[in-house]
């Protein structure tokens, strides 16, 4: 999984690089991959000083040294895995922003979500960075601890990854819900974002292993082989397809470029029966027909919708999304710009030849009558 991982990120990284359009959301999936590749090699060393996977009983008893090198182990997984999936949420969180426009309930919710996430991300890492007094209680073998209820609250933040993991997936859907767009293609795209449902499903069963392995560790419940489980290759699977799954949405565009053929057949899909399909004509798919007379200008012919614009000069810069008379929303992704909404508009212009200027003036004083 975690090849896995870095095979998608590179995609993703390579992707937006050759756009140039790297940004936040980018580092902060780099930083959670770099924080995943440090926690799988603890893991790796964990399972390999406590003899995960092997019978107890085939085991050899472990020296004190070794005992306190796993137990470091142990203390360092719990410490990095919340940050792993922190990162991944606030790169999420930061993508979703490119989505969502101008619409600020679902803005507003983003900012408070990664502001929860960063909270909690943080004041977690800090507990399990103090949760015994001195820290080297972590990995000492064999000492009454005066540490922390260790139980609760593994319970608890492990409830809070599953709760904002839910809470981060709702706002994509909140915000493709709205679209008007054929239903083939919001299917796919919901689906991409739906990947992030399968981590959250790894959670549940992630903290439903944890119960039983507690139950077995302190309350002595069900078979003393705790370290002979599947259990121990759940957390890996977690991170590593919660990295695969926050970077499919950015490799939305390569796709498109790899298969054309397909997501042209997605495009022309019907669209839902409450809403109509954009208009088009040769000029401005159905944008010329919505023009209103601009402030000082004029009408050339009374059968037509041209007008000769009034000469203007300004120096201004508009940062706005537009919109097909329909309200229609076709292509959405785009590697920087997140959801758009394209109109091809047509402008036109005539220069009068001086022959015409008696009939112009006629147009115009009837115009102005």
């Amino acid at each position: 999984m975690w090849i896995l991982s870095l095979i998608v990120i590179s995609l993703r990284i390579w992707c937006r690089r050759t756009a140039k359009q790297l940004g936040v959301d980018d580092a902060l999936i780099l930083a959670a991959m770099a924080v995943n590749t440090g926690w799988f090699y603890t893991l790796i060393m964990y399972a390999k000083t406590k003899y995960a996977g092997i019978h107890y009983w085939d085991a050899p008893e472990l020296t004190y040294d070794q005992q306190a090198t796993s137990k470091l182990y142990e203390w360092l997984i719990i410490l990095l895995y919340h940050p792993v999936l922190g990162f991944v949420k606030a790169s999420v969180l930061c993508f979703d922003q490119k989505l969502i426009g101008i619409k600020k309930p679902i803005r507003y919710t983003v900012y408070a979500l990664q502001a929860i996430n960063a909270g909690s991300m943080i004041s977690i890492f800090c507990v399990t960075l103090f949760q015994c007094n001195p820290i080297s209680l972590n990995w000492t073998p064999n000492y009454k601890r005066a540490c922390i209820n260790n139980i609760a609250f593994n319970y608890a933040y492990n409830s809070i990854v599953i709760i904002t993991d839910v809470a981060v997936l709702a706002v994509p859907f909140w915000a493709f819900m709205g679209l008007q767009m054929p239903i083939r293609l919001k299917i796919a795209l919901l689906g991409v974002f739906a990947l992030g449902i399968i981590v959250t499903v790894i959670s549940c069963v992630r903290l439903i292993l944890l119960v039983n392995w507690f139950n077995q560790f302190y309350k002595g419940l069900g078979s003393k082989d705790i370290y002979y489980s599947v259990g121990w290759t759940i957390s890996p699977i977690e991170s590593n397809l919660a990295i695969v799954a926050a970077s499919m949405p950015a490799l939305w565009p390569m796709f498109r470029r790899m298969f054309p053929n397909f997501f042209s057949g997605l495009n022309s899909s019907s669209y839902p029966a409450n809403s109509a399909a954009p208009r088009s004509n040769k000029r401005a798919t159905g944008f010329r027909s919505q023009l209103s007379r601009p402030t000082g200008a004029t009408r050339i012919t009374d059968d037509d919708d041209t007008f000769v614009m009034k000469t203007m000069s300004a120096n201004v810069h508009a940062d706005g999304r537009a919109s097909t008379p329909t309200g229609s929303q076709d292509g959405i992704i785009d590697c920087k710009n997140g959801i758009m909404r394209t109109t091809n508009v047509e402008v036109e212009y005539e220069l009068q030849a001086r022959s015409d200027k008696e009939e112009y003036d006629k147009k115009k004083v009837a115009y102005a009558v």
